[in-house]
């Protein structure tokens, strides 16, 4: 179904008042049905299919929801029971996560980057009783685990059910006994039952789902639409995925509950800026990451100019930057910009056209997941387009403290959302309390327990300050999680389990907090290394055939990870980690922050373009 061709402002002006049919709920479930009657004639979702844009309203939203909640009440699915989705982002995602919300069912997500092996695990874990998937991934599955549950796929093939022929089947009937539809639009849950399982890895990478109820999601909703969806006419661009909790339980939820087009960006991340320009959204959700992306192009484009218009951009950036800038300074809300006509003259002729490769309306960018580089959020501002930061993690659903235009700080990631405290320890570890925190780890009261306090205080692992003003700055991690500039966590533990089981490594240290990849500092077994080769002398790191060994080796030993785990680049360390040299504590533990300290050079070497020592992994 498209949208008609009537205008959107019309039917947004014409937009039905709250419904008594369905007053305002208290759970997901009740809040997507005001949403889907008040906003009916409008645009929900938007994908591209098949080269072309697709759009459906929020009325063909609810029936595919109301079909889909159907399909899974057939198979038997019921209140509690866990709904797990692998797949990519789409439609048939988004559906079949709000119809388990409409049926009182726990969807259970699985990122689309996971091996089988690894989704099997977390199969296993939440007991699913039903997954929706595509066939390659589950062919790959049925050798790890028994689907003896129902199947879903999101395309044709022998395994399971095609996804959307299930949907426009159950439509079908739902037209013909149109009282079942009735019944279904009466969810059956409260503020205090499960939405959500969100898998997260733990220090040593065993997964533990993260348990988040209706209460969590509508206060971090809530919360995201006081504070960053002020108006109505909102087009959300989403490129996160949906297993993540920003996607999941901020950009989609704040959007469809608030009456916004929630656009999904095609899955290829080279097509993003195409999809920026074509959609031209309101509001851009990222990691950090994607920002420095687009900073580097834009001064690489800059750079490679002619001396004259190089010129005449690097003096647009400085001189716009500045008054821009000075509106941020102070925190409190932002203030006025104020551009003399020179620096609007230059502003429309050279800004302006940085700003439109990512669509003409951006007025939003909120990016968290991991620390940003203050280099690119001042460009950002600096072209005239606004980057709000935030804090948050899977356990507390998504965002503890946020900047936004109201309370704008640079160097920090806001003060706490409403509802929510946050104060620091004796240590300076962040601790958060309010109705965001989970209700705990699913099946792991022990695990539970160290990181919630008979208080309600969630100890979230990072360090932090805080100013006279409330405003948080994180500084330092406690907890050995390496948090990716893509956003993704890594338990570092996992990675280098995973190195030290091939037979030529001695010891490992992952690297790859705040950093684009996953690397490591390796200390090879030379020894191993030679009598594998019958060389009659032990080789030295630096030997060619070292590094064809390691290479090779390595990229066997990661093939158990999934591919945001695996090391893309490993330096060769000749002296092992040991309690001498200081980079092991008396338990033998490694002492991260000392190694960090130490190989500085050998880091950034593992990050460089054009690397000098660091080797590079090849993976089939």
């Amino acid at each position: 179904m498209s949208v008609t061709s009537q205008s959107v402002a019309d039917l947004r002006h014409r937009a039905l008042p709250m419904n008594a049919s369905h007053p305002q709920g208290d759970s997901y479930a009740h809040r997507l049905l005001e949403a889907t009657e008040r906003f009916a004639e409008l645009p929900a979702l938007q994908w591209k299919e098949a080269g072309e844009w697709q759009c459906i309203t929020f009325a063909e939203l609810e029936r595919r929801v109301i079909a889909c909640g159907l399909a899974l009440s057939n198979r038997g699915i019921t209140k509690g029971d866990r709904v797990a989705i692998w797949l990519d982002n789409g439609w048939s995602w988004i559906v079949c996560d709000l119809a388990a919300q409409l049926i009182g069912a726990v969807t259970t997500t699985i990122y689309h980057t996971l091996i089988p092996s690894q989704a099997a695990s977390l199969l296993r874990d939440s007991e699913a009783k039903a997954v929706l998937s595509n066939q390659q991934r589950l062919a790959g599955l049925i050798t790890d685990y028994d689907l003896a549950i129902a199947v879903f796929s999101e395309d044709e093939g022998k395994i399971g059910e095609c996804f959307a022929t299930v949907i426009e089947e159950s439509k079908r009937a739902l037209e013909a006994q149109p009282d079942i539809a009735q019944h279904l639009r009466m969810p059956p849950v409260g503020p205090d039952d499960l939405s959500a399982l969100f898998y997260t890895s733990g220090t040593t990478g065993d997964p533990k789902g993260v348990m988040l109820t209706h209460a969590n999601l509508l206060a971090n909703t809530d919360n995201t639409i006081s504070q960053l969806l002020t108006e109505r006419e909102k087009t959300i661009l989403l490129h996160l995925p949906l297993a993540h909790v920003m996607a999941r339980n901020t950009t989609v939820s704040g959007t469809l509950l608030s009456g916004g087009r929630l656009v999904i960006a095609e899955p290829a991340r080279e097509k993003l800026i195409a999809n920026l320009a074509d959609v031209s959204p309101h509001g851009f959700p990222t990691v950090p990451l994607l920002l420095d992306k687009f900073t580097e192009l834009s001064m690489a484009a800059i750079r490679s100019k002619g001396f004259v218009m190089r010129s005449l951009a690097l003096l647009a950036l400085k001189r716009c930057r500045q008054p821009r800038l000075a509106a941020i300074r102070d925190g409190g809300p932002v203030g006025e910009v104020r551009l003399g006509s020179i620096n609007r003259l230059l502003d429309r002729i050279v800004l302006q056209k940085i700003r439109e490769k990512m669509g003409r309306n951006l007025v939003l960018v909120v990016t968290g997941g991991a620390n940003s580089n203050r280099t690119s959020i001042e460009f950002f501002w600096g072209i005239g387009i606004p980057v709000y930061e935030g804090y948050g993690a899977t356990e507390l659903t998504c965002t503890a403290a946020l900047t936004f235009p109201k309370a704008m700080k640079p160097g920090t990631v806001g003060q706490s959302v409403p509802g929510v405290e946050i104060k620091l320890a004796s240590d300076g570890e962040v601790l958060v309390r309010g109705p965001i925190v989970m209700k705990g780890y699913w099946q792991r009261p022990e695990e539970t327990a160290q990181v919630l306090d008979a208080d309600g205080w969630y100890h979230t692992g990072d360090i932090g300050t805080l100013d006279e003003d409330g405003y948080l700055t994180i500084v330092d991690r406690k907890r050995e999680i390496l948090v990716l500039s893509t956003g993704k966590n890594v338990a570092p533990q996992a990675v280098e389990n995973a190195l030290k089981s091939t037979p030529f490594v001695i010891s490992a240290c992952a690297i790859g907090d705040r950093r684009r990849f996953t690397a490591a500092l390796v200390v090879p077994d030379l020894g191993a290394i030679g009598r594998s080769l019958d060389l009659a002398e032990t080789p030295s790191v630096d030997d060619l055939c070292v590094t064809e060994v390691m290479r090779k080796a390595l990229a066997t030993g990661m093939s158990g990870l999934s591919n945001f785990e695996r090391i893309k680049r490993f330096t060769l360390v000749a002296d092992p980690f040991s309690q001498d040299n200081g980079l092991l504590t008396p338990t033998l533990k490694l002492q991260r922050r000392k190694i960090a300290e130490k190989f500085v050079p050998e880091i950034e070497d593992l990050y460089a373009e054009s690397p000098k020592r660091a080797i590079n992994v090849q993976y089939d």
